[in-house]
């Protein structure tokens, strides 16, 4: 889907929702001709850490919908899910959305949305946790190829500057801080193989982060 079409739906949305301008989330960007255009900015510079790429760079235009829905806290985010190729991926993008959404809004000093915003982000948390626990009883292999899941997989890589970069499950997870998902038996015991001897260092520096992170949680520290 391209830039324009993209905008073309965040207008479409927020005459819908009437958040980002009533709430003050962001501001206007004078190159944009509608509110829209930076609503796309906004967006972009929030999942840059997680997705690395433009979002018109996603193939799959379900969760490029589900990603957009989330900043609005969509009712329809379980329905738009339910048709998302990876869907613990997908999932665990909007626990990050919300985990965002809510900082801003309690920063904003509005409560109430930033409650519903937490109500999000813990559901999809438990329900991504939910799906990875049938993976994991179903086969430990399988859990453990659905954790070495990378975005490359549903962006286009032809002129993504950082196609070379990873952006697994379990750094997503951490980054969203999905507290349940981290604690599932499957995430400990990956964390414990990237651990093992002959693993590349590079690939374990890159999983320092997310052992703080599950350590943290662990004791029940963080936020």
């Amino acid at each position: 889907m391209s830039s324009r079409e993209i905008i073309n739906k965040l207008n479409e949305m927020e005459q819908e929702e009437k958040l980002f301008i009533t709430y003050d989330v962001i501001e206007r960007n004078p190159k944009f001709a509608t509110v829209g255009g930076s609503i796309f900015e906004f967006i972009n510079n929030t999942m840059r850490p997680v997705l690395k790429c433009h979002l018109s760079q996603i193939k799959d235009t379900n969760m490029l919908h589900l990603i957009a829905s989330s900043f609005f806290k969509r009712s329809d985010l379980h329905e738009i899910w339910a048709k998302c190729e990876y869907p613990i991926f997908a999932g665990l993008l909007v626990v990050y959305v919300s985990n965002k959404m809510r900082k801003l809004f309690l920063e904003q000093h509005e409560p109430v949305i930033a409650e519903a915003f937490d109500k999000i982000q813990n559901t999809f948390d438990d329900e991504c946790t939910a799906l990875l626990d049938q993976c994991f009883h179903t086969s430990e292999r399988d859990s453990r190829a659905v954790l070495d899941t990378n975005y490359h997989l549903f962006i286009h890589t032809d002129g993504c500057p950082s196609s070379e970069e990873n952006m697994e499950v379990m750094a997503l997870a951490s980054a969203a801080k999905a507290k349940n998902f981290l604690s599932h038996p499957a995430c400990q015991r990956e964390i414990d193989f990237r651990w093992q001897p002959g693993f590349k260092l590079g690939q374990v520096s890159d999983w320092a982060g997310c052992l703080y992170t599950c350590v943290n949680y662990k004791h029940g520290v963080g936020a």
